[in-house]
């Protein structure tokens, strides 16, 4: 029932790193994701169909689309939801997500989310966590983010890390700081603070800090 349908709309590069941004708490990895693509003028490359997904169509510049798409640019690709998958669904959709990865030859792929904490208001910067998954060299260390060393993981990030680890495919999920159930941007530039460390490309985060404040 959750198998993805995966259709090229435009150009979609081999051996490209991937950065994935569903909702979850904070809306940490939707907003990170909305703010790659516009910020570098990422073109639609993949839309994803499932009969998993309600039935939703989101317009944007007037055009219908579906609400789980691909973008890319270089040698980055960002896959983006605008809805949160269901539960029952959750499993396959992540599967075939990394199976697809899998299939690009992308060396990496880079979840991310929010870790919700009580006192959110009180921080002035977020901090961010880390957790890798079939990563040789210690690519936290590099970026200088403290690996997560007890926790219990739940939803699609939990999902996506499940199926890489079954799948042998390379994963980091960058965790945030943030509230649970307000989008949190400052959050978001934190997340893509350490991201950028990694994907070697300067992000200018001042717009999400701005609507932080």
């Amino acid at each position: 029932m959750g198998k993805l349908e995966i259709q090229e709309t435009g150009k979609l590069p081999r051996n490209a790193r991937v950065i994935i941004g569903i909702p979850d708490a904070g809306l940490v990895g939707l907003i990170s994701a909305s703010h790659l693509i516009e910020s570098l003028s990422m073109e639609e490359a993949v839309s994803f169909e499932s009969e998993a997904f309600p039935p939703i169509v989101v317009l944007h510049d007037g055009a219908p689309k579906s609400p789980m798409r691909a973008y890319s640019q270089g040698d980055l690709v960002v896959v983006i939801s605008e809805i949160a998958i269901q539960l029952p669904s959750l499993r396959e959709v992540a599967r075939d997500l990394v199976s697809w990865i899998g299939e690009m030859g992308s060396p990496l792929s880079i979840s991310l989310s929010g870790a919700p904490v009580p006192n959110r208001v009180d921080i002035d910067i977020p901090k961010v966590y880390g957790v890798s998954i079939n990563i040789k060299d210690d690519l936290l260390s590099r970026i200088g983010v403290d690996r997560l060393q007890e926790a219990m993981l739940v939803g699609p990030y939990a999902a996506m890390l499940e199926a890489c680890r079954k799948a042998g495919t390379p994963n980091l999920t960058l965790l945030a700081q943030s509230h649970l159930q307000y989008p949190d941007p400052g959050a978001s530039a934190e997340a893509l603070k350490a991201a950028s460390g990694i994907l070697g490309r300067k992000i200018d985060v001042r717009p999400l800090m701005e609507k932080a404040e």
